[in-house]
């Protein structure tokens, strides 16, 4: 982690990092997250800190409207400063890279079947996923409801 610190500190767009080796307490302790937390669970429950994390620092009044989240897995630092580029050319309210698989290769079908859509749609199933290793977000009443959506769907641990 040490090193994720020493490149955040090269990027003067970063002025605030909270940098985790481990759940903290919070999110530990939550009963949404039991399941997910549970010693050999596959991807610690799908990685699905990425949205925890993010609504805990929101709730606890550390990020707020206005502020830029920038998420960066530590296996994927050199995605760190990408994405600050992009965020220089894009005013979109998410910025994400692309990978060049299609939605349903890595997605279960509960996922299609929940949003009433199905893998093979064009719209859906076969368009690029996003690479959520690393993104960057603009917090704004929009982003704050997909934050809440996505960790509402993490919390039924059968989709994910």
């Amino acid at each position: 982690m040490a090193s994720m610190d020493k490149e955040a500190n090269t990027a003067p767009e970063i002025d605030e990092r909270h940098l985790y080796t481990s759940l903290p307490d919070e999110l530990m302790n939550d009963p949404r997250w039991q399941t997910h937390v549970k010693p050999g669970v596959r991807g610690r429950g799908y990685w699905f800190w990425k949205a925890a994390l993010s609504r805990m620092l929101l709730s606890q009044g550390v990020l707020q409207l206005g502020d830029e989240l920038l998420y960066v897995d530590a296996d994927s630092m050199g995605m760190m400063k990408h994405i600050i580029r992009m965020r220089g050319n894009h005013k979109e309210d998410v910025i994400l890279a692309a990978q060049p698989h299609c939605e349903h290769v890595w997605t279960k079908g509960d996922i299609f079947q929940r949003f009433g859509t199905t893998w093979d749609s064009l719209h859906y199933g076969l368009t690029q996923q996003p690479k959520a290793q690393a993104w960057l977000m603009r917090l704004n009443e929009r982003t704050l409801k997909l934050l809440q959506i996505w960790e509402g769907l993490m919390t039924d641990f059968h989709l994910v």
